[in-house]
């Protein structure tokens, strides 16, 4: 039955319509029935035409779902961490690429691949994950509703800091939110 959908869209593709909807059809398909490889081809194949359509907006939500896929299964192997987030560095780019895209599509990203790095203790890339918190913490505090988020953001940004036993650097990003935030 998956095969059909591909035979469908690579008929599209002939004939120059759209392919990605039979294409989508075929990745359900493989994704019910374990076909991981057959999955993962696909879903490439789907990025490359979404590209070439200049669907940047919809490449990008696709690669995000591709790195989600890949981190239900990585059981701390460290070179399959690194592919995720370079899974996530490749959808941020493609949404930069779409000017319709909104802060808050980049920003799901953004956590996602911070949580990673802090979950799974890439030293390395420590500095970018404090980075995106704290970025996340002031479009968070850009509307009332986002100041409860903004907290827990910022809240990240000193646990880093206190985990690597950095006390001082911890205390002095706190004196600056909260002179930030007024002392509230």
């Amino acid at each position: 039955r998956d095969d059909c959908y591909i035979e469908i869209a690579n008929l599209k593709e002939g004939i120059k319509e759209d392919p990605c909807e039979s294409y989508n059809e075929a990745i359900l398909c493989y994704n019910k029935g374990g076909a991981k490889d057959k999955y993962e081809k696909l879903t490439d194949k789907i990025i490359n035409v979404y590209i070439k359509n200049g669907e940047f907006s919809n490449a990008a939500e696709l690669v995000f779902e591709k790195a989600q896929k890949l981190l239900e299964n990585i059981k701390d192997d460290k070179k399959k961490i690194r592919e995720i987030l370079d899974l996530y560095d490749q959808a941020l780019d493609y949404y930069q690429m779409d000017k319709s895209t909104t802060e808050r599509k980049t920003n799901k990203i953004k956590e996602a691949k911070a949580d990673l790095i802090i979950l799974n203790e890439i030293k390395e890339e420590l500095d970018q994950a404090k980075y995106i918190y704290e970025e996340l913490g002031k479009f968070s505090n850009k509307s009332n509703s986002g100041k409860i988020f903004s907290k827990d953001y910022f809240a990240k940004v000193v646990f880093i800091y206190l985990a690597y036993e950095d006390y001082v650097t911890a205390k002095a990003f706190l004196n600056k939110y909260y002179c930030e935030e007024g002392g509230s």
